[in-house]
This record gives structure tokens, sequence and C-alpha cells, in this order.
């Protein structure tokens, strides 16, 4: 069995962001426009994101990338 990768900077950042605002993964992708498994997959860190889909998300927090 293949071992678990820990949540990657960016994962532990994201969920931080949506428990802040009381959200789930499946409300934000909602928001987003995003397939709620990805959402989930970036949680984990076992998948990235491009630029476009993180302002996309970052716009549904109402953050701004820096």
């Amino acid at each position: 069995m293949a071992k678990k990768k820990p949540p990657t900077k960016l994962g532990e950042q994201l969920r931080a962001a949506i428990e802040a605002r009381g959200l789930s993964g499946g409300a934000v992708a909602r928001m987003a426009g995003v397939d709620p498994r990805s959402i989930g997959r970036w949680l984990a860190g076992t998948q990235g994101l491009n630029l476009d889909t993180a302002e996309k998300v970052a716009e549904a927090l109402g953050l701004r990338l820096r």
C-alpha cells in the first residue's frame, strides 16, 4: 500500500481559510465553479491547481492571491 502524503502548505492554508469562514469544501467548490473532488485533492496535497483556478477559489473565499 502506498504511503499517504502529508498535506501541502497550500492545502493547510486552504483548509484554514475554509474553516475560518465556516464553509465546507463542497460549498467553496460550488462558489468557485470547480469540481468538489478537486477541493478534496488540494486539501490532501494530491493535486495541484493552476493560477486561474487558484484565483477562482481565492475569490470565492474573499481572498487575494499575492
